[in-house]
Order: structure tokens, then C-alpha cells, then sequence
């Protein structure tokens, strides 16, 4: 049974420049589906509010609120940043847009 969290936000960060790639790495298809839409999956399997951080218009299509980092160019610690002020809950969970396996099913992790 899972457990459906309404006390905590998830926030995936999607707003990086993926250099070292050379393309979005949140929408490279992995097995057949995009990596962001995995995660995006998974938290709103755990996670009764998901919100995604990034800089491109192209994540709307996910069907989740999107929002721009506010102080641009710092990465990741950046899109931490975004989230906790833009949180409305006393706890967050920040996942990278590009952990396709950050839960592959039970058991479930119960945080209490």
C-alpha cells in the first residue's frame, strides 16, 4: 500500500544548462519515456503537491506547475533555493529531473 504524503512538496529540478550533455537531459527518453516523466511519476505516486523548477516552457507539457529559478546560473543549490521559497510546507523533497530510479516500487520507504 502507498502512502500518498500531503504534508510534504516534492520539487523536481529540471532548470540546468546540461553542458557536459549537449541536450535536455530531462527529456532524454529513457526505456521509452522522457527521465523527468519517470520522476515526475514516482512523486506524484509518494506526493499529494509536485512542482517542477525549471527555466524552459517545455515542462508545462507534463502537466505540473513550473516555476523559474529565482536567482539564475547557480544550479542545483539554485533550484534548492527556488523551492524552499516557494514551498507552503514545513517539508520538501528536491529530486534531479534525471534519477529515473529514485524508487523502482515496494517496499516503500515510510517517512515518519
Amino acid at each position: 500500500m502507498t502512502v500518498v504524503r500531503h504534508d510534504i512538496e516534492a520539487f523536481i529540478l529540471a532548470g540546468g544548462k546540461s553542458s557536459r550533455m549537449g541536450m535536455d537531459k530531462g527529456t532524454m527518453d529513457f526505456n521509452g519515456i522522457a527521465m523527468v516523466d519517470r520522476v515526475i511519476r514516482v512523486c506524484k505516486s509518494v506526493f499529494s503537491c509536485a512542482t517542477v523548477v525549471a527555466n524552459s516552457a517545455q515542462y508545462f507539457q507534463y502537466g505540473l506547475p513550473v516555476i523559474k529559478d529565482v536567482i539564475p546560473n547557480l544550479g542545483p543549490v539554485g533550484g534548492i533555493y527556488t523551492s524552499l521559497l516557494h514551498s507552503t510546507s514545513e517539508w520538501i523533497f528536491v529530486v534531479s529531473c534525471d534519477m529515473p530510479f529514485v524508487w523502482k516500487g515496494p517496499p516503500m520507504l515510510h517517512l515518519n
